[in-house]
């Protein structure tokens, strides 16, 4: 894969740093950029679409999206691209893709990625 690859930063209680979230496959996390260094861009999930906030089953997949990070051991984020003003990333939760848990749970339909 091209791009580059980052891990999530941890707070004091060990979990993922989840900043805010648009819909189940669009969030910002605190990416470890290095140096001591953090960032929180944008992410749109690569391969998964999620109905927005205002349609049927978008809160049940934002839901499902934060309850997913939130309880992560480990997230690793791999920026491939661009989507309009958000980085186009397959995110790996605890060694298995997001886009392939939100399909699995119904909250997603695949989306070429």
């Amino acid at each position: 894969m091209t791009g580059w690859s980052y891990p999530v930063k941890v707070g004091a209680d060990g979990r993922p740093i989840v900043v805010q979230l648009r819909a189940g496959d669009t969030f910002r996390l605190l990416l470890d950029a290095g140096c001591e260094t953090g960032m929180f861009p944008w992410l749109r999930v690569a391969g998964a679409d999620c109905p927005e906030l205002g349609e049927p089953g978008g809160a049940e997949a934002a839901a499902f999206t934060a309850a997913t990070l939130r309880d992560a051991g480990r997230i690793v984020v791999h920026v491939s691209g661009r989507s309009f003003n958000r980085w186009l990333a397959r995110v790996v939760v605890d060694g298995r893709d997001l886009a392939g848990r939100l399909i699995d749970a119904g909250h997603a339909r695949r989306y070429p990625a």
